[in-house]
């Protein structure tokens, strides 16, 4: 093709235009996504019933309403589009501070494989937040044991997780004594 020919505003389609291929995503990325996707989507709901029970109480000024509605819904779509991804990056971060000498690749594959109860947590944490807001609006005393529990669902996701990156960090520790 002479210099003649070439048209830079051709359309990517065109003949003799190669798009370059994304990166092929593993089986546990996308798990992974899926698991993280359906946990916001049992939350998304809840997050929505709160802004609405707060919309609703006496004394609340609309623009507070108006203002929690506007960074709800983008905090929801975020996460759902992209949670998998600030879990990465937060998974990377933790790396860089406690990673040691593992690599990271593995560090993330052992934190996407450690958390795979996340759509049951979620749905359980779903069901706490939607017995808090039922027990404030009916005056009930079980409200003060929802943090209790909502907690105690967080610690069945982060104990493993950390258990799991500790054992891989003595594991490549291991490894570097050895050789």
């Amino acid at each position: 093709m002479s210099s003649g020919d070439f048209n830079p505003y051709a359309s990517p389609q065109s003949p003799g235009v190669a798009i370059p291929p994304l990166p092929p995503q593993s089986y546990d990325e996308a798990l992974f996504r899926r698991r993280v996707r359906i946990a916001v989507a049992c939350l998304a709901p809840l997050a929505l019933a709160n802004w609405w029970f707060v919309a609703n109480l006496p004394g609340v000024p609309r623009t507070t309403v108006l203002m929690n509605i506007f960074w709800i819904a983008p905090v929801l779509v975020a996460m759902f589009a992209a949670g998998d991804r600030i879990l990465t990056l937060l998974g990377t971060a933790a790396h860089v501070v406690f990673g040691g000498n593992v690599p990271l690749p593995v560090w993330l594959a052992v934190a996407r494989a450690a958390l795979w109860m996340l759509p049951w947590v979620g749905f359980l944490a779903a069901m706490i937040w939607a017995v808090f807001l039922l027990g404030i609006s009916l005056g009930s005393p079980i409200v003060h044991l929802c943090p209790l529990f909502g907690n105690l669902l967080a610690a069945w996701c982060y104990v493993p997780l950390a258990y799991r990156w500790w054992q891989t960090r003595r594991h490549y520790a291991a490894l570097a004594e050895v050789m």
